[in-house]
């Protein structure tokens, strides 16, 4: 909601500057169809398309459904925090945190389940709310956590484009964190051996574009785990509809959830001690 508020603030400065700005224009020239009028019309005409646009896809993404909702309360071995900027996931570990970017035009929300289980097994979580749902518009969204908290292991980790997100930032800042977690994705430059490096993706994803995971795999560090949760989609990972292209799967969204949190763990046991 902060974000379409935004947008109409926006939208309105735009139209409210041209409009000064062509009364301005007439004032000075008689000409009332002068080329610079033209322009500024057509300019004026694009910026209310473009913005018509945004607006229909902010408030067309794929929203959390019940379950999510639920785990957005905190229970006896989890506090759970909701800030402007991310969603903070407290159980009984103090060592180790995630730094979760969500998938692209999906719901924050809809991945609090997962959150809530990797922090009950003692791996901390921040759930990143980033702009319009676009991961990548705001790669350096983790900043805010590792400037306001001091783990000794942080750990870098997303959804489909959300963990192109979380890649480019682990591997920005390498000295940093330890390694980074994709769920449905892949990184699209070179991953330093000195990162820890793990990726997942279900057998039935039908939106993960395996012919650019499998290429994408020569960026990979020598020490990379990879697992496949089998029977598992795309959309598995988090309580959304079913995602536009993906697979049905033949596992349900909690047994998906459950693989990739003891594969996360196992990941996670092999670099250090929770």
């Amino acid at each position: 909601m902060k974000y379409i508020v935004l947008l109409i603030i926006i939208i309105v400065v735009c139209y409210g500057a041209a409009l000064l700005f062509l009364t301005l224009i007439n004032r000075l020239r008689n000409d009332r169809w002068s080329s610079k009028k033209i322009i500024l019309l057509c300019a004026l005409m694009g910026t209310g398309i473009l913005a018509v646009l945004l607006l229909f896809y902010v408030q067309n993404y794929y929203h959390a459904q019940e379950r999510a909702l639920e785990a957005l309360k905190s229970t006896g071995q989890v506090t759970v925090t909701e800030t402007k900027d991310y969603i903070f996931f407290d159980g009984e570990g103090s060592k180790t945190a995630i730094v979760f970017y969500p998938g692209a035009g999906v719901d924050t929300y809809a991945y609090a389940p997962l959150m809530q289980q990797l922090a009950e097994s003692g791996v901390d979580c921040f759930l990143l709310d980033v702009t319009f749902h676009m991961a990548v518009l705001e790669i350096n969204a983790a900043d805010d956590v590792l400037q306001e908290y001091d783990y000794e292991n942080y750990y870098l980790a997303g959804h489909s484009i959300g963990g192109v997100a979380a890649s480019q930032y682990a591997i920005a800042h390498a000295d940093e964190v330890c390694g980074v977690i994709l769920l449905a994705s892949y990184p699209i430059q070179t991953v330093p051996d000195g990162l820890g490096f793990c990726s997942i993706y279900g057998s039935l994803d039908g939106v993960l574009d395996m012919d650019s995971y499998n290429k994408y795999k020569a960026y990979w560090p020598k020490s990379a785990k990879e697992f496949v949760i089998e029977g598992g989609n795309h959309a598995g990972y988090a309580y959304y509809d079913k995602q536009y292209g993906d697979l049905t799967a033949t596992i349900s969204r909690e047994e998906q959830q459950e693989i990739a949190v003891e594969d996360i763990l196992t990941f996670l046991d092999g670099f250090l001690e929770l």
